[in-house]
């Protein structure tokens, strides 16, 4: 059961190391994952290539974790070896003073322990859900505060509005700290995290997007911009914002990397410039300068494209589970803003406006999965499954097999071709022979990816 509130999470640190890192506090409806992903790389980056760089060890936090609960906390990418000693010590001492902490409160004090006692110079923190009541957001020293895309999703625990959403969220700000804002999302969205930011004297860098002709490069003109092209960012809207000119960056850059940003899902792009604008503010708060040369830049900007993240439109091989020789797409896309960019991007995977994708669908049962399945064109093929039990994470179940045939049997919801399977392995077998050799997508939930990945990590 999920109770929001600090009280708990407050109570158990007061017995556990103090947190006087510097931290980065990452909050958002979709894309927080791939934006703290982002930005260990850049500090990593800056630790290989500059000496004396003080960006050492980072710590990064992010939930719910893909394969185990080991998983979401990590040292410079590697998961932390004292993982299970020290949340074994910290339910313990749980129970000892009855605290009756949630199991997330538990993993993120465990995730803070981590950071301490490897003296960390940076940790990155991924708000579990909203912001506000977050167990995250009990942060000492937070030095940059990011809010990434918002949307409609968890109001039962966040509100039904724009506007409640946003307040959740912006309750990560802090007086005199910086937040960079993805302002992609829609207007009511940021409108209310900006009036946030204003009553609580807080700087906002917000990020914006514009046309860039597929040919044109990086000297395009807005005026001159076709809106059904690509998309790439552009400086923000006057104060409280900072002015950031990602077209002057966009100049500076090779051809060939202006080519790949180009032709990475929006999505990915977005993530991209929140995590670069994001690394900027923690270089001034370390006093250090900006990257300005166009070797840096090149650098920066090849780091983050080659940065892996699973589970985020990842391409992988089943060809040993099904003989099936094409791959197929993995994305942990599971409410409706997150599924319909998905979509935008699985549209250029069809040679021909009509043709059929293949998707395998799981969902959890708190969710209503009409709602991703209204999103999918009649001609799609859809398989159906569910998830194994998540570890470390009792309250998230799977929405049932029967559930599934019930929703598909609504007629607004039926497709000509659909089928239930019982687990993630019978389902990539079934959806493969549906697919033949055109387009496989795996979403719906980053735990039905998980299974997959197993899968294929296993044989």
């Amino acid at each position: 059961m999920i109770t929001p509130g600090l009280e708990r999470i407050t109570r158990l640190l007061t017995h556990l190391p103090s947190q006087t890192y510097p931290t980065i506090h990452v909050a958002g409806t979709n894309g927080k994952g791939s934006v703290c992903t982002y930005l260990t790389s850049l500090f990593q980056r800056h630790a290989h290539t500059t000496p004396f760089s003080p960006f050492q060890r980072i710590g990064r936090f992010t939930s719910p974790h893909l394969l185990t609960p080991g998983d979401s906390i990590t040292i410079n990418n590697i998961p932390v070896s004292s993982f299970a000693q020290i949340s074994s010590h910290i339910a313990f001492i749980n129970s000892r003073e009855n605290i009756g902490a949630s199991e997330f409160e538990l993993l993120t004090a465990t995730a803070f322990t981590a950071f301490a006692e490897e003296k960390v110079d940076v940790g990155i923190v991924e708000c579990g859900m909203g912001g506000r009541l977050d167990a995250t957001n009990v942060l000492v020293n937070p030095i940059v505060t990011v809010i990434t895309r918002l949307g409609l999703d968890h109001q039962a625990f966040l509100g039904g509005t724009a506007e409640a959403i946003a307040r959740e969220k912006a309750g990560i700000m802090r007086k005199d700290v910086p937040c960079v804002v993805d302002s992609t999302s829609e207007d009511a969205f940021v409108e209310e995290v900006v009036r946030q930011a204003r009553m609580k004297d807080v700087s906002v860098t917000l990020t914006h997007f514009v046309p860039l002709q597929p040919d044109e490069g990086s000297h395009k003109s807005r005026g001159d911009a076709d809106e059904h092209d690509a998309t790439l960012p552009t400086s923000p809207p006057p104060p409280p914002t900072q002015t950031n000119d990602f077209h002057h960056t966009l100049s500076t850059l090779n051809p060939e990397i202006v080519t790949k940003l180009r032709n990475i899902p929006q999505t990915s792009l977005s993530n991209i410039w929140t995590a670069y604008l994001t690394y900027t503010h923690a270089l001034s708060y370390f006093s250090l300068p900006h990257p300005n040369s166009t070797s840096e830049l090149n650098t920066l900007f090849s780091t983050m494209l080659l940065t892996p993240n699973p589970g985020r439109y990842q391409s992988v091989s089943i060809t040993h589970l099904t003989g099936r020789t094409q791959p197929i797409i993995l994305d942990g896309a599971h409410n409706t803003q997150a599924f319909t960019l998905l979509l935008q991007q699985v549209t250029k995977l069809r040679k021909h406006p009509a043709d059929a994708v293949t998707w395998i669908l799981a969902s959890t049962a708190s969710r209503d999965p009409s709602e991703l399945i209204a999103l999918i064109p009649p001609q799609d093929k859809i398989v159906v499954t569910t998830f194994t039990s998540v570890e470390g994470m009792p309250w998230v179940q799977p929405c049932g097999l029967q559930e599934w045939r019930r929703i598909l049997e609504v007629p607004e919801n039926k497709r000509a071709i659909w089928r239930v399977e019982e687990d993630a392995v019978a389902a990539l077998s079934s959806a493969s022979e549906l697919a033949e050799e055109g387009p496989l997508v795996v979403a719906g939930s980053l735990y039905l990816v998980a299974d997959v990945l197993r899968a294929v990590q296993k044989r």
